[in-house]
């Protein structure tokens, strides 16, 4: 199985008996996983250059942290396409400058591939930004990876296409699957008074994005303050001031952490 030969390739600690059957398991299944452990092992001349890679990178060979990366790094740029290799690479845990280097490099196949994309993102979700501009402008897509917020987050929303980010109504559907989503709305979305409230009682945080107009509004940071006490260091001066309103945070503050 998958999970039998990938314990075995962490491991190692086959008997010469097991390893006599494992090879010859490996010579009727032609299994890259296993082909490539063999030749690690010494036991094959021959194997396909791609599938080696995939085994180093899968291995976490002492290599890929010492100076044996550079070659490692060379043969990827070869597989500018390859979805597996790829990700294989990413899942090595390569520096962020090398991260950064391969996926500058990655092919037009590639950042136009929604499970890549999709994959990518899980792996690090600042990453959106490698997609292509068709992908970017995707609203199923971005509404398929907002359902996924709580696996991945929504830093990638900062680099979706503005003009979704000034959509109404798509921000409004975004808002309704994750209320934090509304925080990279465009400006121009948050000057409706009315549509501001309705945001923010699902979602006090954005009362710190507001124009100041909204911040020194009584009803616009009463209904903030009353979702989250932390709004207040974020509230006017004047009304900072107001032992009222201090009082009123701390309460609001004490109920959440009950």
């Amino acid at each position: 199985s998958v999970q039998s030969v990938d314990w075995i390739l962490k491991n190692e600690s086959m008997t010469p008996a097991e390893f006599k059957v494992f090879s010859e398991l490996a010579a009727k299944s032609d299994c890259p996983k296993i082909n490539a452990y063999l030749l690690h092992r010494g036991e094959k001349k021959e194997i396909n250059p791609r599938d080696e890679l995939l085994f180093r990178l899968n291995s976490q060979e002492p290599t890929l942290r010492d100076d044996g990366y550079h070659q490692i790094l060379n043969d990827i740029f070869d597989y500018e396409n390859d979805h597996e290799v790829i990700v294989a690479f990413l899942k090595s845990k390569p520096s962020p400058e090398k991260a950064d280097l391969v996926l500058q490099s990655i092919g037009t196949q590639l950042k136009s591939n929604e499970q890549f994309i999709k994959e990518l993102l899980r792996l690090d979700n600042t990453r959106f930004s490698v997609a292509s501009q068709a992908l970017k402008s995707n609203k199923k897509l971005i509404i398929d990876l907002v359902k996924e917020s709580n696996r991945i987050g929504l830093a990638f929303l900062a680099d979706i296409e503005t003009e979704l980010l000034s959509d109404p109504r798509f921000m409004h559907e975004l808002w309704r699957l994750q209320p934090m989503s509304i925080r990279y709305a465009n400006a121009s979305l948050l000057k409706d008074r009315s549509q501001v409230m309705e945001y923010l009682k699902s979602y006090s945080g954005l009362y710190s994005l507001l124009i100041d107009e909204f911040k020194n509004d009584p009803e616009i940071y009463m209904t903030a303050l009353n979702q989250d006490g932390s709004v207040f260091k974020d509230l006017p001066k004047d009304v900072r001031n107001d032992s009222s309103i201090f009082m009123l945070a701390l309460e609001t503050a004490k109920s959440r952490q009950d």
